[in-house]
């Protein structure tokens, strides 16, 4: 194969020249992973800790040491021109550094090179909206003395529109109420990064830091419809007032101990602090206040990783690795709510909502993996222990032990071709913001939390078959069942009450096809579809009425493989690009849907419909050195609707209350970009 073409080496690498992706026209890293065939990036869970939260990408071989600065951001901020090549790491050869992955991609950067600064500037417009949304970043890859470092601050305004209408029926399905709805969210939002590595003392040592700080204003306007035309109508303002700030540091050390056995030490920290002023008033028709309610909510997460990791490389063929973590993690949360008007101010107590969470947690886990001709095997055995302690409004220590084998192989006829199967145990982290009890003034409820709740275990199984072909095309197709014990739903406390809880066991089960299939062949040159379609099933006994039905919706994110968050029937995505190489344009669209989203309450059923996504955009190089890009999002103005089913008492077992049915757009967007590196 020539140079601007993949090839695979012997062990089942694929490698992708720099020169592959030119055609592209990427400014960044992150432009050339969006490229490659057949693969999606994933950022990783997000979950507490540092293995079980892995994301797919890898830099110079290693998982940044991060949590917060996710790693598509990171990849941002590097400029096309520093990377010398991607690799893809199929099987388990995957393994090796990030947990849980069966394919990721490692970013080899170069080791030489003048220094760069990658800029990109960016506005919009929203239909209807006169506040325009602008966002900047510019980041620098250079070397000081010994040390190679990226660093990078990115500031934007936020502009999110959101406007529709809400409609009431009683029991006998008649209209009770109508309301015309806009909703608003302003702000601005700032981020500073510093990544580096350098050698020191025989160790080589990678640095990561973010410092964040976001500032939004949330504002809910209803406005009620009234049958007498002369009268004003009455209305209600929902106002969220929130301030973040976010913190990262992060320490990776590797060296050789001795001969064969390297030694990798991680240091992670992550802080976030949020505080929130909600208030809500609602106006009767002469337009005098008839109620209102506030709440003060600080809320505080930290969360300390300490992990070491050996490799031994002795072997020929097989590598054994040992892992060691201890995380500690809490959460603070203090809430005062008010109700009344003037004077007469009462403050509510909201019981579960004044806590603090402390969480204690080591785990270990050995890995042996063999390579024999065509044949991989990777087998592992971890454990984990934890105790989370609960104090203020609720006192509970509880403590947990789980094991967690996991088994991949992978066999590769030609290359061409991989087959691969995986089994583990996967252990859920526990969102500590279930714990703490919350009040939703827009659907005036109180949710309370759950200091009792288990983390949900699954054991996964999937067989995927992968075929590559031509230079780009690739068909990739998994089957899988999950068989979950303690699943993370909502428990019935009284006939109208639930509260975030495990309710036994249940299945998960479906198939997922990923493929980027190339068009030369039926005369568009130098286009591609990337496809995605996934299908599940599931099942769950009901703890309302007794009898099985699907597992709850709690997410709405196309594709969130890693926790299954959506729990829907159906997901699809299909992604058309065409590149003009010798204009140097490039253009396309993507369509996205997925099926209703459902979320069984103790007396709601609350259904979900995220719409039909349908974006285009045009980009041009070459113009003064520097890239431009022109995106039309929400052509179709798809509006997203929530349905809500409400019975006076036990949901399916008691009579209909009301229903509600709410429809939102954000209307068509308008977004222009430019950016460049120098």
């Amino acid at each position: 194969m020539s140079a601007e073409k993949h090839t695979t080496s012997a062990d089942d690498t694929i490698l992708f020249p720099a020169i592959f992706f030119d055609k592209y026209q990427p400014n960044t890293a992150l432009d050339m992973v969006n490229q490659l065939p057949g693969f999606k990036i994933d950022d990783g869970s997000g979950e507490r800790g540092f293995s079980s939260s892995s994301g797919n990408v890898l830099i110079d071989g290693r998982r940044p040491t991060v949590k917060q600065d996710q790693p598509s951001d990171i990849l941002d901020r590097i400029p096309a021109d520093k990377v010398g090549r991607l690799e893809v790491l199929r099987g388990a050869d995957a393994e090796q550094e990030v947990q849980g992955q069966v394919e990721v991609v490692n970013v080899v950067l170069k080791t030489d090179g003048a220094a760069a600064t990658r800029w990109e500037a960016q506005t919009g417009k929203y239909q209807g909206i006169d506040s325009i949304p602008v966002n900047g970043k510019v980041s620098v890859s250079d070397q000081w003395q010994e040390v190679e470092y990226n660093a990078g601050l990115q500031a934007n305004r936020i502009v999110r529109p959101d406007r529709g209408t809400e409609s009431i029926f009683d029991e006998d399905d008649k209209p009770s109420r109508l309301t015309n709805d806009k909703q608003l969210v302003t702000g601005f939002n700032i981020n500073s990064n510093l990544n580096g590595v350098t050698n020191l003392m025989n160790t080589q040592v990678h640095f990561n830091t973010k410092l964040g700080y976001r500032d939004a204003n949330d504002e809910f306007r209803s406005n009620y419809a009234n049958d007498n035309l002369l009268a004003a109508n009455p209305y209600e303002i929902l106002n969220e007032d929130r301030e973040r700030i976010q913190m990262e540091f992060g320490l990776n050390f590797e060296r050789e101990l001795i001969p064969d056995l390297s030694g990798k030490f991680i240091l992670l920290y992550t802080r976030e602090d949020e505080t929130s002023l909600d208030n809500q008033q609602r106006f009767d028709t002469e337009g005098d206040l008839s109620r209102v309610r506030g709440k003060d909510i600080e809320n505080i997460e930290n969360e300390f990783i300490a992990r070491s990791e050996y490799y031994w490389t002795g072997f020929a063929n097989h590598s054994p690795k040992f892992s060691m973590e201890y995380a500690y993690n809490t959460l603070s949360n203090r809430e005062i709510e008010t109700r009344g008007i003037g004077e007469n101010i009462d403050t509510i107590f909201v019981p579960g909502a004044n806590t603090t969470i402390k969480e204690n947690r080591g785990d270990f886990k050995i890995d042996e993996s063999w390579s024999i001709a065509n044949l991989e095997l990777e087998i592992g055995l971890g454990a984990e222990v934890s105790q989370i302690k609960q104090t203020g409004d609720t006192n509970l220590s509880r403590s947990f032990f789980y094991t967690k084998p996991s088994l991949l192989l992978s066999y590769s006829p030609n290359e061409t071709s991989q087959i691969r199967l995986n089994f583990q145990r996967r252990v859920g982290q526990l969102d500590f913001d279930d714990f703490v009890s919350d009040t939703v003034f827009a659907d005036d409820e109180i949710i309370p939390g759950n200091p009792n709740l288990r983390p949900e275990t699954t054991w996964i199984g999937s067989l995927s078959y992968e075929h590559r072909f031509n230079e780009i095309g690739v068909i990739k197709i998994t089957a899988f069942h999950h068989w979950i014990s303690d699943v993370e739903d909502l428990l019935p406390l009284t006939e109208t009450e639930e509260a975030p809880g495990n309710i036994g066991s249940g299945r998960r089960w479906g198939v997922e096809l990923e493929s980027t299939l190339p068009l030369d062949a039926v005369g568009i040159n130098n286009s591609r579809f990337d496809i995605q379609l996934y299908w599940q099933d599931s099942t769950v006994v009901d703890p309302v009425t007794g009898e099985t039905r699907k597992l709850s919706s709690v997410g709405g994110n196309y594709f969130n493989r890693n926790s299954f968050a959506g729990d829907v029937d159906y997901q699809a995505s299909v992604d058309f690009r065409q590149d003009l190489i010798k204009s140097r344009i490039a253009w396309g669209w993507i369509v996205a849907f997925n099926a209703n989203r459902k979320r069984y309450k103790v007396n709601e059923l609350e259904i979900r419909d995220d719409g039909i996504t349908l974006d285009f955009f045009t980009e041009k190089s070459g113009w003064l050195g520097l890239k431009y890009r022109l995106d039309l999002k929400n052509m179709l103005d798809s509006p997203e609707t929530r349905e809500r089913i409400i019975y006076s008492r036990f949901r399916d077992l008691s009579s209909l209350a009301q229903s509600e049915f709410r429809s939102y757009t954000q209307g068509r967007e308008i977004e222009l970009s430019i950016s460049g590196t120098f």
